[in-house]
């Protein structure tokens, strides 16, 4: 167990083994700060690595839990080391992250070793739930500061804060869930930049309804091979009062394979080069602009003009568009 209170910046480096027991074990717990100790006051960095240790048959274990509570700026990295296996129900869970800014706190990042199933005798790695709440995410009055949050894999992933301007998501994740920024009574934020880079989210990826205008930008990743993998967003939830607008870019390719709470009035802007698919039907009063990239996109009976741009594009229409409707197959 590592616990630290106070001081400037903070920097901890830890190992640990953890034995798969089959009843969920969980190893020590790291704390920094806390609500009843001084908060560091300098940039705080933690990284932790949890090696799975096999007892024999299907077992399981979760790792450290890992807490931290004030910093300028806040980083912490979760790794899971796949040790030996001799049955397939072997796996190792990473230990919760919750992170809690403090006044002075503007850029969080947390990282956690991507899920992958047991294979190869290797035990199968699970991700964990990262929590991340700004000082002021309750609050009615008082603005939040935390500005800047990046996640690299998470099980359930949440992010409140009212002053949230860039939210990077990467690696796999159950969830992401950036639906409650905040509790102001007028709302301090209007749009919102989503970066994804390889992002395999199962789940729904939630934006805050106060959010009218979302800037999504993909960015490609090839593996060694030259191989890309793609963004997968299993269901984007866009909801707000009135339009919302998405503004989609970059070079990476990017699936978007359900539209919970669809915008009714939403207009999905692409400039993207990868491709855009959704496979869901796009509302009849939703507008899709497309770019360069190869879009996969099916339209039910619109009454708005939709564009395919550029690339080799596929669109899915009905017998009839409705009136008003237009599709202009682009280049």
């Amino acid at each position: 167990e590592v616990a630290i209170s106070g001081g400037n910046s903070v920097t901890t480096t830890s190992t640990d083994s953890v034995t798969l027991t089959g009843g969920g074990a969980t190893s020590s717990q790291i704390v920094i700060g806390g609500a009843s100790t001084a908060a560091p006051a300098g940039d705080v960095t933690v990284t932790h690595t949890e090696t799975a240790v096999d007892a024999g048959g299907d077992t399981d274990a979760t790792g450290s839990t890992i807490t931290v509570t004030g910093g300028k700026t806040i980083t912490v990295t979760s790794n899971l080391a796949s040790g030996a296996s001799d049955d397939a129900g072997d796996t190792l869970t990473t230990g919760a992250i919750v992170i809690t800014g403090n006044a002075d706190t503007t850029t969080v990042s947390a990282t956690q070793t991507a899920a992958k199933a047991r294979a190869a005798a290797n035990v199968g790695l699970v991700n964990g739930a990262v929590t991340i709440n700004d000082v002021n995410a309750a609050s009615t009055t008082k603005a939040g500061s935390i500005t800047d949050v990046t996640v690299s894999s998470g099980a359930a992933v949440a992010v409140n804060s009212s002053a949230l301007e860039t939210l990077t998501a990467s690696g796999t994740m159950t969830t992401l869930n950036a639906g409650t920024l905040g509790a102001l009574t007028t709302a301090a934020i209007n749009d919102l930049d989503l970066n994804l880079s390889a992002l395999i989210s199962t789940g729904a990826v939630t934006i805050d309804s106060d959010v009218k205008t979302l800037n999504v930008k993909v960015s490609k990743v090839v593996n060694a091979l030259g191989v890309e993998t793609a963004s997968n967003v299993g269901d984007l939830d866009v909801s707000t009062s009135g339009g919302k607008t998405v503004n989609i870019s970059g070079d990476g390719k990017l699936t978007i394979g359900a539209l919970g709470n669809a915008n009714a009035a939403a207009s999905f802007i692409s400039t993207n080069t990868g491709g855009v698919t959704i496979t869901p039907a796009l509302g009849t009063g939703v507008v899709f602009t497309g770019g360069d990239g190869a879009d996969n996109i099916q339209i039910g009976a619109t009454t708005k003009a939709i564009s395919t741009g550029a690339g080799n594009d596929v669109f899915i229409t009905p017998a009839a568009l409705g009136t008003g409707g237009s599709l202009d197959g682009g280049d």
